[in-house]
């Protein structure tokens, strides 16, 4: 069932404006940021790929005082090379050098002396580093036919059309996706209702879940879900290893090697073996073939307007804000993302503004289907949109990897995004 929904066509996506390579100064509109950005030209010889450093316009002050719980100047000096340069392919893209003066979000100040905070952290939380994003267009559309079929390829233990059912309109389709074990299938009624009390509550929104799940709470979760009148489709997969050999397999038809040639060239060009790779590298790929999978659901409910992608550990305790996310979506030009947690949104907002930020948070997001397609479609993309991946940047081996890569994956798509405050959820469905 899920290769006919898979087959319904997906709108491509509009791209949004380019930057131009060297151009004049201007002053940004930093819808998301509560500071004056004002941006200057690189002076001097061009770097071998994009370049962003940043600096508070106030003198006698540090970055951090300066930008603290007031509004400031922020200056900007970006490099974006001309579309012609882009790299044309991963080859072309490992070619470059890492440059460290392209700026790094884990040293103290983008002249690259180390940081005392956290490596986790930096300046990724204050907002107070940028990035800029080679310009490049999409090799593919996101129409089904234009795809590899192996990259929208699933092995169902279970599926299933819930009590809101597959052809009952749905304005607004949550699209869930993750990991079920036997820890959380326990908790799974609870964090069901926290959707439906605090996400669901007068609107028009039913779920699709597209969801890995330990064999031996398969039929448990099924259930779970069949239970819900919320829930109009449900794909579940059984981790066992016959599955992930199946999943392996499709991933390499759909993307080769991509995945581990892009943790292979983070290691040799920063150091050898990440300290973060051996868990991190071994959850990327499933994690987003999953919110890829569940979108292909979501896109298939008649009526979607809006889709709101979600891990299905979030357990939401208190009312999401559907005004503000509707006012960062403003009349559907672009998607809005949560922040991680609601004391980030409140940091990086005295930062820089989302189009020059490293990475996005990549718990929830929601916005129009069309823009969401760009979204989720990382996993189907990776092949061509590795090339545009920061590689030059001093800051690729420390961590945010997934988060680094959503952000130049909507730069990839053309996809505008607006940060929102916390969802008002705890990860690992913890408080159930």
């Amino acid at each position: 069932m899920l290769l006919a929904l898979c087959a319904a066509p997906v709108l491509g996506v509009p791209r949004g404006p380019q930057p131009n390579g060297n151009e004049a100064d201007t002053t940004l509109q930093a819808t998301g940021s509560a500071n004056a950005i004002q941006e200057e030209a690189w002076a001097g010889e061009a770097p071998s790929g994009p370049t962003c450093r940043v600096r508070p316009s106030k003198r006698g002050a540090s970055f951090e005082e300066a930008c603290t719980g007031e509004q400031c100047e922020i200056t900007v000096t970006k490099y974006v090379p001309p579309a012609g340069m882009t790299p044309k392919s991963w080859a072309q893209a490992t070619s470059l050098p890492v440059d460290t003066l392209a700026g790094d979000c884990y040293a103290d100040t983008d002249d690259g002396r180390p940081t005392d905070s956290e490596p986790a952290a930096g300046r990724n939380d204050a907002g107070t580093c940028c990035c800029a994003y080679w310009e490049a267009e999409p090799a593919t559309s996101l129409r089904a036919e234009a795809m590899h079929p192996a990259c929208s390829r699933s092995f169902p233990q279970a599926q299933f059309s819930g009590k809101r059912g597959n052809t009952s309109e749905c304005g607004t389709v949550l699209s869930l996706s993750g990991f079920v074990d036997a820890e959380l299938a326990g908790k799974l009624a609870c964090v069901l209702d926290g959707f439906e009390e605090n996400l669901m509550k007068d609107e028009d929104v039913c779920a699709v879940a597209f969801l890995t799940v330990e064999p031996s709470v398969l039929e448990s979760v099924r259930a779970t879900l069949a239970a819900r009148s919320f829930v109009a489709d449900v794909v579940l997969e059984a981790a066992d290893e016959a599955t992930d050999r199946q999943v392996a397999d499709a991933g390499k038809e759909c993307a080769g090697d991509s995945w581990d040639e892009y943790w292979d060239e983070l290691s040799a060009r920063h150091g050898g073996v990440l300290a973060h790779r051996s868990k991190v590298q071994r959850s990327m790929q499933p994690q987003w073939r999953k919110i890829w999978m569940a979108h292909t659901l979501a896109r298939a409910v008649p009526g979607v307007q809006y889709v709101a992608r979600s891990r299905i550990d979030l357990l939401f305790h208190k009312p999401f804000d559907w005004v503000q996310a509707r006012a960062a979506m403003g009349n559907g030009s672009s998607i809005a993302v949560a922040a991680a947690k609601g004391s980030l949104w409140e940091k990086r907002r005295m930062g820089v503004p989302e189009e020059l930020r490293c990475h996005v948070d990549d718990q929830f997001a929601v916005g129009p289907v069309a823009l969401m397609d760009g979204y989720a479609s990382l996993y189907p993309d990776l092949l061509d949109f590795r090339r545009t991946l920061l590689l030059t940047r001093n800051d690729g081996g420390q961590r945010h990897t997934s988060e680094r890569m959503l952000a130049t994956h909507l730069h990839y798509r053309g996809v505008p995004f607006r940060e929102i405050s916390s969802v008002v959820a705890r990860r690992h469905a913890h408080g159930c």
